[in-house]
């Protein structure tokens, strides 16, 4: 399966680094909130759907642009 990135590698380490700092001051919930930005790998989505289940898919938060990609724009609703 070929690999895909919506997101530029560095920017997504700027959102890291911003995590980590937001963390450092106690802010977690902060972080996850800017960690759901970074869209989640498709193996991941996979895996969530499969297991976590399809309202937790749609309701999670995460950019799902990757997932969507590889396995179409209705995979969440299949």
């Amino acid at each position: 399966m070929a690999q895909v990135q919506t997101m530029p590698i560095g920017k997504q380490l700027d959102i890291l680094l911003k995590m980590a700092a937001l963390e450092d001051e106690g802010k977690e919930d902060e972080a996850l909130e800017l960690q759901k930005q970074i869209p989640l790998p498709h193996y991941m989505g996979k895996y969530a759907k499969e297991f976590l289940g399809v309202d937790w898919f749609k309701n999670c938060g995460w950019d799902l642009s990757e997932v969507e990609a590889v396995y179409g724009k209705d995979y969440i609703t299949k």
